[in-house]
C-alpha cells in the first residue's frame, strides 16, 4: 500500500487560504535564507584570506547560506591554522585533518557530493544514431 500524500506547508496553506489553526499550527515549517555567510568579527588574519577563497567557492555553489557563517568561519580559521602548521614543516594533529574533510564535506566543497552538477541540455543536441536512419523514401531505389 501506498503512503498518503505529503502534508502542505503552512506557508502554502496561508497563501492558498486553506490554513487551518486547529490541524496547521503545531506544524514547524523549516526555511533557509538566500543571503550569503557574513565574515564574524572573530575570525584570525589568516582565516580572513581563507575566508576570501571559501566564500567565492560558496557563491558558485549556494553551498551555505547566512545561517552558516559561524560554521564556515570555523572552517576557514581551521584552513589558515592548518596551512600554518604545514608552512612551518610540521603536520598538523590527524583530528584537525579529519575535521577539515569533514566540514569541507558538510559544505559540499570537497569529496564525491562537489563533484556532481547538472549540465543544463544544450539546444543543438545531436542525434548519434541519425546516420542509421531510414531515407524518407523508404529506401527504395528507383
Amino acid at each position: 500500500m501506498k503512503s498518503g500524500r505529503k502534508p502542505s506547508a503552512p506557508s502554502t496553506k496561508l497563501a492558498r487560504g486553506t490554513y487551518r489553526p486547529s490541524r496547521d499550527g503545531n506544524r514547524i515549517e523549516v526555511t533557509a535564507s538566500e543571503d550569503l555567510p557574513q565574515a564574524p568579527h572573530w575570525l584570525t588574519p589568516g582565516g580572513r584570506d581563507a575566508w576570501l577563497d571559501l566564500i567565492a567557492r560558496v557563491e558558485r555553489t549556494r553551498a551555505a547560506c547566512e545561517l552558516d557563517s559561524d560554521l564556515l568561519a570555523t572552517l576557514a580559521n581551521l584552513i589558515a591554522a592548518t596551512a600554518a602548521c604545514w608552512g612551518a614543516g610540521g603536520v598538523p594533529p590527524a583530528a584537525h585533518m579529519a575535521e577539515l574533510r569533514r566540514l569541507c564535506e558538510i559544505f559540499g566543497l570537497a569529496g564525491l557530493a562537489s563533484r556532481v552538477s547538472v549540465t543544463p541540455k544544450s539546444s543543438s543536441f545531436a542525434n548519434s544514431f541519425a546516420r542509421n536512419a531510414m531515407p524518407r523514401d523508404g529506401g527504395v531505389d528507383g
